[in-house]
């Protein structure tokens, strides 16, 4: 994944603990959707996707956030699955996955095709969510984030 920024051409360091390094994300054209816009789970899945991306202390601060709507054991299972996804993608992404630094209003497309993936998930529209998923992830890859999808979607 790459962190974005609102402003068009800005330099982001990414403090990921995986394979990141410093990138340049220039983006012709901005983030179509409000944040605000999407539901609680929808915002929630934007949120800890930001957190992912920014160090190790931000992912730990999203388990202990999940903690408390879901309870212990339903926030670690989801904080689990969501680190899954996003650690597969970090490896396995066809292209960057750009995502929005936390203090974004914007909703980036590639966090915009996550959440519509949980989303088709919730509906059982495992079709919608495989194609979903693979425009992000090659076949396989798209295969194998489909069990981390089910298991967000059971959760929210």
């Amino acid at each position: 994944m790459t962190l974005a920024c609102a402003c068009p051409t800005a330099y982001i360091e990414n403090k990921n603990y995986y394979h990141f390094q410093k990138m340049i994300v220039a983006m012709a054209d901005g983030p179509p959707l409000a944040l605000h816009a999407l539901s609680f789970a929808g915002q929630l899945l934007v949120w800890s996707g930001r957190q992912w991306t920014a160090c190790d202390k931000g992912w730990r601060r999203v388990e202990a956030e999940f903690s408390r709507p879901f309870g212990p054991d339903d926030g670690r299972a989801l904080a689990a699955a969501l680190d899954d996804l996003f650690a597969l993608m970090n490896v396995a992404a066809r292209r960057p996955v750009i995502i929005g630094p936390a203090n974004c209003r914007r909703v980036w497309r590639d966090e915009e095709l996550i959440v519509r993936a949980v989303r088709a998930e919730q509906h059982h529209e495992s079709a919608l969510t495989l194609a979903l998923l693979e425009s992000l992830l090659p076949a396989a890859a798209a295969r194998q984030a489909i069990a981390s999808v089910a298991r967000i979607a059971h959760l929210l």
